[in-house]
């Protein structure tokens, strides 16, 4: 499965929910669902939930790494980029719970007092859920509980939706002291990324410059090449490439457009360029990536 980034105005990425009247969704994967055995890097509102069901993850966030063990978890908080990944290309297996504040946000006092304190909380970037610990322990086991739920079922939205109230109930009350120190001003690097990446993944297909990125960022080139390395672990133009390389997979494996195609309509306007850097990043040619899915299928 090659999964594909879209995203809103504000670049940040659009979710795909179970339905679009409740912005949450609950589902199942594997690291080697993604190419290389590597997510895109990406942000959202959203708060994500990542449980670990077998195997081991390294998770991105903001440039900070964690390895994520089996029965162990991490809470993403909204804003902030991430990803998945096994460097060794080890398999995975995962359930993953995406959240929208709005969905806790009915109630302007429950915003204002609960749900924003913890999503703008810039001390509080992602937990590491760790099942020693009674009150992460139990918050894994909730999700657990909302992934076996018959989502056919007539009151599956309710029970999800008490589900959701509990795990907010356990960050608010088990983080309070780092609710309650003094709000810092978001990190300006992070509103910058949010708008480079955002304009390279929604103009991916254009001719992209290491100028053009900077001055959407509104900064020069060696600053923008920092705040990509300080947070991505990587550099403008590599990003570039890997999500142009991203985003042919899907058309290879989803499609039947010739790979010259595929490759200018993938931004790369060259078809041996293309194979050059696909082979480096996955290891095959496109064209031998295109009759393992045809066979997988």
């Amino acid at each position: 499965m090659a999964m594909q980034v879209n995203v809103k105005q504000d670049f940040s990425e659009v979710m795909d929910y179970m339905i679009p009247q409740y912005p949450v969704y609950i589902r199942s994967a594997f690291l080697s669902q993604y190419h290389n055995y590597t997510a895109v890097s990406h942000w959202h509102e959203d708060v994500e939930i990542i449980y670990v069901l077998s195997g081991t993850m390294q998770y991105d966030v903001n440039g900070e790494n964690i390895t994520l063990y089996e029965n162990e978890g991490i809470v993403v908080n909204s804003r902030n980029f991430h990803f998945g990944y096994s460097d060794k290309k080890e398999e995975c297996g995962f359930i993953c719970f995406i959240i929208h504040p709005s969905v806790l946000s009915g109630n302007p006092y429950i915003r204002e007092r609960y749900v924003r304190p913890f999503t703008e909380c810039q001390a509080i970037p992602f937990l590491h859920l760790r099942p020693d610990k009674k009150w992460q322990n139990e918050l894994l086991e909730v999700l657990w509980t909302v992934f076996h739920l018959d989502q056919d079922a007539p009151e599956f939205y309710l029970l999800c939706q008490e589900a959701v109230f509990r795990i907010f109930t356990l960050l608010y009350t088990n983080n309070m002291e780092l609710l309650s120190e003094k709000s810092e001003k978001a990190d300006i690097s992070l509103i910058q990324l949010r708008k480079m990446v955002g304009y390279i993944q929604k103009h991916y297909q254009d001719s992209i410059m290491l100028d053009d990125i900077a001055k959407i960022g509104e900064m020069g080139k060696t600053a923008c090449c920092n705040i990509f390395k300080k947070y991505m672990n990587t550099s403008p133009i590599d990003y570039v490439i890997t999500y142009r390389l991203a985003q042919s997979t899907v058309l290879l494996t989803e499609t039947r457009l010739p790979i010259t195609e595929i490759a200018y309509g993938s931004g790369f306007h060259n078809a041996s360029y293309y194979t050059k850097y696909f082979r480096k990043q996955y290891g095959k040619t496109p064209g031998q990536m295109r009759k393992e899915y045809l066979k997988q299928g």
